[in-house]
């Protein structure tokens, strides 16, 4: 099975689609903001230029259908003008199993109102639904989703948290961030649980 996103997801205030050229100049805002990038286990963009070859390694997952790598747009409103609060991503898929790993970035200036939330609920709401069709929108039809939290990241760990997800174990010096070695907590939700909450 290979993996896309056919449509954008919409939700209360943003819209969730397929990273395109034209974003990167604000992807880069969040990409070298030390704030922004302090516990992902990426190098932070130093200058403009960094966000190409990323965006390169973007198209060839989707090109593979190996990864559904997004951005998250805050949509306009009469006060403000459309904007792109971060990034949202299903990686690691494992076919046999029906999983897939979830990571998100939120740019610092967007933190505290809610939109990451909104936007991992909706992602949540997409990989977990049966690929034929719910409402008009198609989903991944996965059993369980796994996210690597950095343990520093306390916003984080309790979102992860308030969605239902399980904190399952602690990865000891899992990845480097910005020099450190951290130990991460690996929190895992199943489709069973989530249709319970829901």
């Amino acid at each position: 099975m290979h993996y896309h996103l056919p449509e954008p997801i919409e939700t209360a205030r943003l819209t969730i689609r397929l990273i395109e050229a034209g974003d990167l100049d604000a992807l880069f805002v969040h990409h070298n903001d030390a704030i922004t990038t302090r516990y992902i286990p990426h190098v932070r963009w130093a200058t403009r230029a960094d966000a190409e070859p990323w965006f390169a390694r973007v198209l060839q997952r989707r090109e593979a259908q190996s990864a559904v790598q997004c951005v998250i747009v805050k949509r306009a409103t009469t006060d403000e003008p459309e904007s792109i609060a971060g990034t949202i991503m299903l990686f690691n898929f494992d076919e046999a199993s029906g999983l897939a790993e979830l990571g998100y970035l939120v740019g610092s200036a967007y933190c505290g109102q809610g939109y990451a939330t909104e936007a991992v609920t909706a992602f949540i709401d997409f990989a977990f639904a049966h690929p034929e069709s719910v409402g008009s929108r198609l989903g991944l039809g996965l059993r369980r989703l796994e996210a690597v939290v950095d343990a520093r990241n306390y916003a984080s760990s309790r979102l992860a948290e308030r969605l239902g997800f399980v904190r399952e174990g602690v990865l000891r010096e899992r990845w480097l961030a910005d020099g450190e070695l951290p130990d991460v907590h690996l929190f895992a939700l199943l489709k069973r649980e989530w249709r319970h909450k829901q």
